[in-house]
């Protein structure tokens, strides 16, 4: 405690809940809010249209290792019906990237997966609004706007348990997988 108290460390933090967390274990915490996240209405907008075609699942994330974007790839390679899948995100490990570029080359026929570039943060709602279900098998996140935007427009989250978001996914809000293995992801996506 002494040595953080006297280095001059500054504590980022997602929400005011969050903030709020670390002061009350570090009362001298200089504590800085993420200001850079969309705002999201009170309640969920309703989708506007009704998906005739294929399912539809969207990626929007950093293309890291963490967010777990191999493991969607391979659980989807084995699902049986058609799909589409689109990618969006900024590719921030060129590594884990090819990786990931490798998995989607032997996709099979009834796949069709896509990499979009970035998404605009003013776009990202929007994005979401334009598919059926999230797929984010993250190892963790501390809080997980992306995940908010998506349930704001009635996207469902196909996630893993790693997330404050569990219960609200388990009461409506879309699928939690506990273990985050490629047949129990394929298991959550097939149905």
């Amino acid at each position: 405690g002494t040595v953080l108290r006297d280095m001059a460390v500054v504590w980022h933090a997602s929400t005011p809940m969050e903030a709020g967390d670390i002061r009350s274990v570090c009362p001298w915490a200089s504590v800085e809010i993420n200001e850079n996240q969309t705002a999201l209405p009170d309640e969920p907008e309703l989708p506007s249209t009704v998906n005739t075609g294929p399912i539809r699942l969207v990626f929007i994330s950093r293309i890291t290792a963490k967010k777990n974007l191999d493991l969607a790839l391979c659980a989807l390679s084995r699902v049986v019906s058609p799909f589409v899948f689109d990618i969006y995100g900024p590719v921030e490990d060129e590594r884990y990237w090819a990786e990931c570029r490798s998995i989607i080359r032997d996709m099979p026929l009834n796949a069709r997966v896509t990499y979009h570039g970035e998404v605009h943060p003013d776009r990202v709602r929007e994005t979401f609004a334009s598919y059926d279900a999230f797929v984010f098998p993250t190892r963790g996140e501390n809080f997980g706007h992306v995940i908010a935007e998506s349930l704001s427009v009635s996207c469902p989250v196909v996630c893993s348990a790693e997330t404050p978001w569990t219960d609200v996914l388990k009461t409506g809000g879309g699928t939690v997988v506990r273990d985050l293995g490629v047949n129990s992801l394929r298991t959550a996506l097939q149905r």
